[in-house]
């Protein structure tokens, strides 16, 4: 893993990883102009994997974070307190779709059972706060340009009054 320091404004530093796919889907290998997948490619994975899962996923992903959470500590920290319901609707989807492993897959009914991110829901996990900082700065800086609008409108504003009252 190869990490850097990316600085964003606003929030400080913050450590980016990049990840090296050993035998990646076909969808992500890139192809050359004669449509043959090319071996010799650097670029990396487009960081669209984090809109391809779907809100339940996301909502896991999110939860689980780096930790190994038991379904208690999960039910708490998704707020879905239905157990069956989770089982079903979000830790069996992300599991099927590799991005949730069990501690000991070999025993599902452990007593001590947790859940974690694999490589891919930690790759999501990455991608998500990415994404979540792009969208804070970019609120960030909508609002302070939507101040600075307000207050030129009230300077015009002002003007017109001044000017309407020289007139009367």
């Amino acid at each position: 893993i190869d990490h850097e320091e990316a600085s964003y404004p606003n929030h400080g530093k913050y450590p980016l990883c990049h990840y090296m796919l050993i035998n990646p889907p076909e969808e992500w290998k890139k192809e050359n102009i004669n449509g043959e997948a090319d071996r010799t490619s650097t670029e990396q994975v487009p960081n669209k994997l984090a809109e391809q899962v779907s809100d339940a996923e996301r909502i896991l992903i999110m939860s689980i974070g780096e930790q190994e959470l038991s379904m208690k500590q999960i039910m708490e920290a998704t707020g879905k307190m239905h157990r069956p319901s989770l089982l079903y609707n979000y830790i069996e989807p992300a599991i099927k779709d590799g991005i949730v492993t069990l501690l000991y897959p070999n025993s599902p009914r452990h007593p001590r059972q947790k859940y974690k991110l694999t490589v891919k829901g930690l790759a999501l996990l990455h991608d998500l706060k990415i994404n979540a900082l792009m969208v804070a700065h970019a609120m960030h800086k909508l609002h302070d340009a939507l101040r600075t609008h307000r207050v030129r409108l009230d300077e015009d504003a002002r003007q017109q009054q001044i000017v309407g009252r020289s007139h009367e």
